[in-house]
């Protein structure tokens, strides 16, 4: 901000004293620009709509998984990819179609996993990622394209080379339809592009904010606009100049459909047609009336650009038969496909390794509590979708723990046992943005190896949450000792969740609070980030109550393949942790239960009342201009990591 003050001050002598409002115009602009507000998510809601690696949509068989590149500023990039499952007797033979997602500014790889149904029944890939300075990728800024077409070409690259995608097409909305449009000027081999609500030249675009949004006197637009474009050179290596998509679609022949919303007020739809009216290959534009720039695409228009794409990628011949000629058949009228799940078979679930049943197996027969509650948390652990991957943190991050055998039969782990209500306090350092740290604790009292209920407080710089997973033996096993492949997870139930934004490589205090009815308070530097009501039948006080009753068991866990999929081959997260008694229950009374909008930042020095008028400007720019964040844990009526029924299958349904 000071170097945007001197600028301002440079090109703009005396404007910051006489009317501090156009000073902190311009760091809107240019925060809208290059630092929108991040979408950060959580483990459980990149997992939700599709828990399960190996899912079934209609008859087709297809697998998620989450990989990374890196582009050429070396920043990694968080990447999803759904791919059908090719039969064994077509092998190598079959053709492999693609469509890469890319999102628009300030929001993430989430916004298009909804079009998976869409192209999955037709055994057509789709592959969404974070750019970077977005999500759960790297980097701290973004350019509106001009070095998003390089993460893209990345992306790409990894899919023809990597994976043997040899058909490429591209869907973009807003900053990733721009993307889409500068990358397809350079690579004439895809197959076609979907450009949903690009602008044609970013400086006509800022002038146009500087004009509708911001109301800029006229003659103050031109200077502004010189200050902004120092400023971004400077923060993020690139010049607005050159971020125009109409000085390349002269020189794109891959068929493109423009879509654009008639009442777009952001990027207005003159910028499309003056981009179809450029472009040199085929181009097609469709109007939607009564959408916005931010607002949700009516099905129509998705299935009209999904037949586009299909058509480009030359795919009618390829179709799988039966359901991908009917599926084809509905998009062609216009319509998505309703409910198109299924519950995932048994023989279709990655089975659990040998060793590692073996271990459970040999937790869940023995007599003593620990080691049974040891047994509920590693089953939980490999048989919930969102929690697979965990590993025990070992005490050798602590010195304030009393150290237990390890339940992977490596290093010691940290494990506390305690008696509700109790208060676990510790101090966390994360080392990246991707680091998640889970405490999760078993109740004595509730813990059999029949099942039980086994319950997570994660942690990571941008998302805590408190969630409850119970486990019970399946029918028909009742006569023999109980073992590893006997429990199933019967529900994953989230409590609360809540953002934050914390800093890498700085120690915060944490706070457990876990009250004998089952209530629990997670605070972070003395705030509370997260809270819920009781999560498990309160253990029975007086005469017949005894100090068993109330026991718990705690162990920490880390992902070393965090929620963007990247294996974390470095230093892993600190803690130290402690306990003692709680003075009191948790008192969830005081706070909101639901989802939280606005991220907690957590300072190192105590946050004014109210923000600065220059960032209070920013957000109220951002929402003007995109909306409210439509992939915030506000705007989803619950977690969804999935309905799992008594077999153990799992319903991606829709």
């Amino acid at each position: 901000m000071d170097s945007l003050r001197e600028n301002t001050e440079e090109l703009l002598p005396g404007i910051g004293d006489s009317d501090p409002h156009w000073t902190a115009s311009i760091f809107a602009i240019w925060n809208l620009i290059i630092r929108p507000p991040r979408t950060r998510y959580s483990r459980l809601e990149l997992l939700q709509d599709f828990p399960a690696e190996r899912f079934r949509l209609l008859d087709q068989l297809a697998r998620r998984r989450h990989f990374h590149v890196t582009n050429p500023r070396g920043i990694p990039l968080a990447c999803t990819v759904f791919e059908p499952i090719v039969p064994v007797s077509l092998g190598a033979e079959q053709e492999r179609a693609c469509v890469v997602y890319c999102h628009g500014n300030g929001s993430c790889r989430l916004a298009g996993f909804r079009l998976a149904r869409v192209f999955l029944p037709l055994g057509i890939a789709l592959c969404c990622f974070d750019f970077a300075g977005s999500g759960m990728s790297g980097g701290e800024y973004v350019s509106l394209g001009y070095h998003e077409r390089d993460d893209l070409g990345s992306v790409i690259d990894h899919l023809r080379n990597e994976l043997g995608f040899a058909r490429i097409g591209l869907w973009g909305y807003s900053m990733g339809a721009v993307t889409t449009l500068m990358h397809a000027a350079r690579d004439p081999s895809l197959a076609g592009v979907v450009a949903d609500s690009p602008f044609c030249d970013l400086w006509t675009l800022i002038k146009e904010v500087c004009f509708h949004f911001v109301r800029l006197p006229s003659l103050l637009v031109a200077p502004v606009l010189q200050v902004i474009r120092l400023v971004i050179q400077q923060k993020a290596g690139f010049d607005i100049c050159d971020v125009s998509p109409q000085a390349h679609v002269g020189n794109s022949f891959v068929p493109a459909l423009f879509l654009h919303g008639e009442q777009d007020v952001f990027v207005t739809p003159a910028h499309s047609e003056r981009l179809r009216q450029a472009y040199c290959g085929e181009a097609q534009r469709l109007t939607m009336p009564n959408a916005s720039h931010a607002s949700n695409r009516a099905d129509k228009f998705i299935a009209r650009a999904a037949v586009f794409l299909v058509r480009a990628l030359r795919w009618e011949s390829f179709l799988p038969t039966g359901s991908g000629a009917r599926a084809f058949a509905e998009l062609e009228a216009g319509r998505l496909l309703g409910r198109v799940g299924g519950a995932q078979r048994r023989d279709e679930i990655p089975a659990m390794p040998a060793e590692v049943a073996t271990r459970i197996t040999r937790f869940l027969q023995s007599k003593e509590p620990q080691n049974i509650c040891s047994g509920l948390l590693q089953a939980a652990l490999s048989i919930c979708p969102p929690y697979r991957g965990a590993e025990f943190l070992s005490s050798g991050f602590s010195s304030s723990v009393g150290a237990s055998p390890s339940p992977c039969g490596r290093r010691s782990s940290i494990h506390r046992t305690a008696s509700c209500p109790t208060r676990f306090m510790g101090q966390v350092t994360f080392p990246d943005h991707q680091a998640e740290l889970g405490l999760c604790w078993v109740r004595s009292a509730h813990a059999s190896a029949e099942g039980g209920g086994v319950e997570c407080a994660l942690l990571s710089t941008s998302v805590a949450s408190l969630t409850s997973v119970a486990l019970a033996r399946r029918a028909g096993g009742a006569g023999r000792a109980v073992s590893a492949g006997d429990l199933q997870c019967t529900s994953v139930e989230p409590k609360d969740v809540g953002t934050l934004s914390l800093e890498v490589w700085r120690p915060y205090d944490i706070v457990l609070i876990v009250g004998s009815s089952g209530a629990v308070e997670l605070q972070v530097d003395g705030r509370t980030v997260a809270c819920a009501s009781a999560t498990a039948p309160p253990c029975q006080a007086g005469a017949a109550s005894s100090s068993s009753d109330q026991e718990l068991h705690l162990w920490i866990v880390q992902w070393k393949q965090n929620a963007a999929g990247v294996d974390d081959d470095g230093v892993g997260v600190q803690l130290h942790l402690d306990s003692a008694p709680a003075e009191q229950e948790p008192d969830v009374a005081t706070f909101s239960l639901g989802p939280r909008r606005r991220p907690i930042a957590i300072a190192a020095e105590a946050t004014p009342a109210e923000p600065p008028l220059e960032e209070r400007m920013a957000e109220t720019l951002a929402t003007l201009c995109f909306g409210p964040p439509v992939l915030s844990s506000a705007s989803r009526a619950h977690l969804r990591s999935g309905i799992y029924f008594e077999d153990g299958a799992v319903d991606c349904s829709f």
